[in-house]
């Protein structure tokens, strides 16, 4: 279940089947148009995901290019939401639509998540909602936050945003599952970001681990509050558990 706080921002760390969930920011104030979360539609979906990261996790190019980033996030977490973007891009190409998402909202009765995907009118909400989902279902522990968004520090032209939190290995990172990084041969990569300031910051300053001049700033209200508490797991590794599983294989 969601919790507010405040301004319209909110955070949950499990989202339910079945749940009417908000859909807005902080920048609206007050929300009034709501979505009802039917992941029980999207089993196929979640299967075809799982598949794609267990498959990244297999390719030996993959792991070594990954090994090269330098990076201290956990491989087959990185394959994790790579596949996410990847199967989401090639499954569902023109979700993200603003204008359709506007006109789509009724503000008496909530939607169903899986319409608002069908009749493409995503925007951030639903896809770090679905994202949140995927997470639940492979016991990967992360945190849905509707907060906001400053791009190179123009905090005078902040917008309403949803993204994923998360802990790995003692840091904090945020991943964002409606912007990927798109290099300049076509790959989708995940938008990850190693959270680089002190919790106690309404604004916290990141590092694109694959995106060297993003300069982005993330809030969820509360001084930090969003990032405090984070669901962990002992074992960092514990996204393998699906490679594992029969030797690796289908």
């Amino acid at each position: 279940m969601y919790k507010e706080l405040g301004d319209g921002n909110l955070l949950s760390d499990n989202i339910e089947n079945g749940e009417v969930f908000p859909v807005g920011g902080s920048r609206f104030g007050i929300i009034d148009t709501h979505m009802q979360v039917d992941y029980d539609s999207f089993s196929e979906l979640f299967g075809l995901i799982e598949k794609n990261a267990k498959y990244l996790m297999s390719v030996p190019t993959i792991k070594s290019w990954y090994e090269n980033q330098k990076s201290d996030l956990d491989f087959s977490l990185f394959c994790h939401m790579m596949a996410f973007n990847n199967v989401i891009k090639l499954k569902y190409p023109d979700i993200i639509n603003m204008h359709n998402h506007n006109r789509f909202y009724d503000r008496q009765e909530p939607k169903k998540l899986s319409d608002a995907i069908d009749q493409k009118a995503c925007a951030c909400t639903e896809l770090a909602v679905l994202a949140q989902g995927y997470f639940q279902q492979q016991n990967i522990p992360t945190r849905y936050v509707g907060g906001e968004l400053v791009i190179n520090n123009h905090f005078d032209d902040f917008e309403a945003h949803s993204f994923i939190a998360f802990t790995a290995d003692n840091k904090k990172y945020i991943y964002d599952p409606v912007n990927p990084v798109r290099t300049n041969n076509d790959t989708i990569l995940p938008r990850i970001s190693e959270i680089l300031s002190p919790e106690e910051r309404l604004y916290v300053d990141t590092r694109n681990l694959f995106d060297k001049s993003a300069n982005w700033c993330y809030s969820g209200g509360e001084q930090g509050a969003f990032l405090k508490d984070l669901p962990t797991r002992k074992n960092a590794n514990v996204a393998m558990d699906i490679f594992n599983r029969n030797g690796g294989r289908d």
